[in-house]
C-alpha cells in the first residue's frame, strides 16, 4: 500500500543521529474513518464472491457485488483517494547495540534473544518479482523478550537510510550482538547473499572463526 502524505516529509528525521543509532517509523494499523464506506464496500465484494458463482445466487450476489465497488468509490472520493488502512506511526523505533525501542517501549540487548530482521526493501526500490515499486513498510523486527515475542514492521525511506541500517548491523557484527538478517528466507550479511568462500571471509572479518 502507499502513503503518499508520509513520503513528502523530510527524510533526514528518520535517519540516525551518530553511527550507533538507527531511527525510523513504526508501520500500524491507520485505518481512517473518512474512508469507513470503502473497507465496508470492499468487504460486501469479497462477501458476493461466492453467491456469484451460485446459479441461484448469481443475481443477489451481482449486485452486492455492484454496491460494494460503488462504496469503495465513494469511500476513495470522501477519503480523497486515501484509503490506505496502513500509516506511520506518531513515534519512533529506535536502534542501538544497547537497546531497541518501539514508541516508549525499551529492550535492552542483553535481554533480547532471536532477534531478527527481515529487510523487504526501501520506499520506491524496484520490486524483484513485479513490475511494481516497494513501498519501503514491508520490513519486520521480530524477537523474543522475557519469554514474549515482539514484532514490527517498519519503515525504509530510500537507499541511504538502509545504508544506516547496514552502519547498525556493522556493529553488531563487530560486538558479536547475536542477530540474523534476512530477506523473506534468504539469509543475509550487510544485505549480501554470499556463497560459501564469501561467507567465510566475512566471519574471519568480523572475529567469528
Amino acid at each position: 500500500m502507499r502513503n503518499g502524505d508520509i513520503r513528502k516529509t523530510n527524510p533526514q528525521r528518520y535517519y540516525h543521529k551518530h553511527p550507533m543509532e538507527f531511527r525510523t517509523k513504526r508501520v500500524v494499523v491507520t485505518a481512517r474513518k473518512k474512508a469507513t464506506l470503502s473497507y465496508v464496500g470492499f468487504g460486501l465484494a469479497v462477501c458476493s464472491i461466492l453467491p456469484v458463482s451460485l446459479p441461484e445466487w448469481r443475481l443477489m450476489g451481482t449486485v452486492v457485488f455492484v454496491v460494494g465497488i460503488l462504496l469503495v468509490l465513494a469511500g476513495a472520493f470522501i477519503a480523497k483517494g486515501n484509503i490506505s488502512i496502513v500509516g506511520l506511526s506518531e513515534d519512533d523505533l529506535v536502534m542501538t547495540p544497547e537497546k531497541v525501542c518501539l514508541g516508549k517501549e525499551e529492550y535492552p540487548i542483553q535481554n533480547i534473544k532471536d532477534l531478527d530482521f527481515d529487510v523487504n526493501g526501501f520506499n520506491g526500490m524496484q520490486d524483484p518479482y513485479s513490475p511494481y515499486k516497494l513501498d519501503g513498510m514491508g520490513n519486520q523486527i521480530k524477537f523474543l523478550y522475557e519469554g514474549n515475542t515482539i514484532k514490527s514492521q517498519f519503515y525504509l525511506n530510500s537507499q541511504e537510510h538502509v545504508r544506516q541500517l547496514g552502519e547498525l548491523f556493522k556493529e553488531f557484527y563487530e560486538k558479536h550482538i547475536p542477530f540474523i538478517e534476512r530477506t523473506g528466507q534468504t539469509r543475509t550479511y550487510l544485505f549480501r547473499d554470499l556463497d560459501e568462500a564469501g561467507l567465510a571471509e566475512f566471519k574471519k572479518k568480523y572475529g567469528y572463526t
